[in-house]
């Protein structure tokens, strides 16, 4: 398993926002996970864009990290 900040990732979106996933252990209600079953959990959203998000990349420690958008203009969180 990944620890942070390498289990985490972004995704864009057409409707010109940033989503922020963690990466975990499968958790089952009543059964216990299969050993390598792992689950994305959406953590957090960034808005700011004015058009559609398809570029992200992160910095070497994953403080912070740039995203750009269909409009060439580059957000930096």
């Amino acid at each position: 398993m990944p620890r942070a900040p390498f289990n985490t990732f972004m995704s864009g979106d057409g409707n010109d926002k940033c989503f922020i996933w963690t990466v975990q252990p499968k958790k089952s209600e009543g059964e216990a996970a299969e050993a390598g079953e792992f689950e994305c959990i959406k953590v957090g959203e960034l808005e700011g864009h004015t058009e559609t998000v398809e570029f992200i990349k992160f910095n070497h420690d994953g403080k912070y990290c740039v995203t750009g958008g269909m409009n060439n203009v580059l957000r930096i969180w």
